[in-house]
């Protein structure tokens, strides 16, 4: 389930209304909750795991759901618009998948979204009709009105260069602008096994309209269990990558 809180400005808060409110010198606030769920939803299907935000179109990850299958958990990704029934409402607009999705992808594990782009993690995703134990993973990269006004369709699929089995290459991910980030937080470094890495991408790398690898990138000071690439957040040429097991003097305090 994700429940959202949406703010309407230059309100009065009435006290007795459902959610809560908030004032500042400029104007008041008044916060409504709207829960939403999966028009197909499935039990255990991990809806709402991984959210993003742009404006008034919001991605909603549901690594773990079935698609037009009963077999594994090939995952899918729920795209909701703002506005598009009722007043402030949010409804359901496009549900993604894989176009070679097969059981055990994940897809929907990490999702982001940056204006017309949304990008959705499979960390599952085998390679070459491989199991899931030996997967290479990928991202999918989709763009509003790819497949016609006002419709997300598939840009490109996405790997690392060196994507091994396991690495987990998509358990994170981040958009701005023309970039994208990608964790991989169990990739094994100079032999230490979940060091992890980041992986960036960029539009027109590898020729105009293509979306290719820039670069790959490793704590310079990483162990063994670091786990960089657990989570990641990137912003013009600026990426913070956060290694949740990282050691920190004698202990796994973790770092970024």
């Amino acid at each position: 389930i994700a429940t959202l809180l949406s703010g309407s400005s230059g309100r009065p808060i009435d006290a007795s209304a459902h959610g809560v409110g908030q004032s500042s010198q400029s104007a008041i606030v008044a916060w409504r909750e709207q829960v939403l769920t999966a028009s197909d939803g499935t039990e255990y299907s991990y809806f709402g795991r991984r959210v993003a935000l742009s404006g008034s179109t919001l991605v909603v990850g549901a690594g773990w759901a079935d698609v037009a299958s009963t077999e594994g958990t090939r995952g899918s990704a729920y795209v909701y618009e703002r506005d598009s029934g009722p007043p402030d409402d949010w409804r359901e607009e496009r549900k993604l998948g894989a176009p070679d999705a097969t059981p055990g992808d994940g897809f929907g594990w990490s999702v982001a979204i940056a204006a017309d782009l949304i990008a959705v993690g499979a960390t599952g995703r085998t390679a070459g009709g491989a199991e899931p134990t030996t997967a290479r993973h990928a991202v999918y990269l989709f763009g509003r009105d790819q497949d016609g006004v006002g419709r997300w369709g598939l840009i490109k699929k996405l790997q690392g260069s060196d994507t091994l089995a396991g690495d987990q290459f998509g358990y994170s991910v981040s958009l701005d602008g023309d970039m994208l980030w990608v964790g991989a937080p169990y990739a094994t470094i100079s032999g230490n096994t979940a060091q992890g890495a980041a992986y960036i991408f960029a539009k027109d790398e590898g020729g105009l309209g293509q979306w290719g690898q820039v670069k790959k990138s490793v704590a310079s000071d990483g162990s063994q269990y670091d786990r960089f690439g657990g989570s990641l957040s990137g912003s013009g040429y600026t990426v913070a990558v956060g290694a949740p097991l990282a050691y920190w003097g004698p202990v796994r305090e973790g770092a970024a």
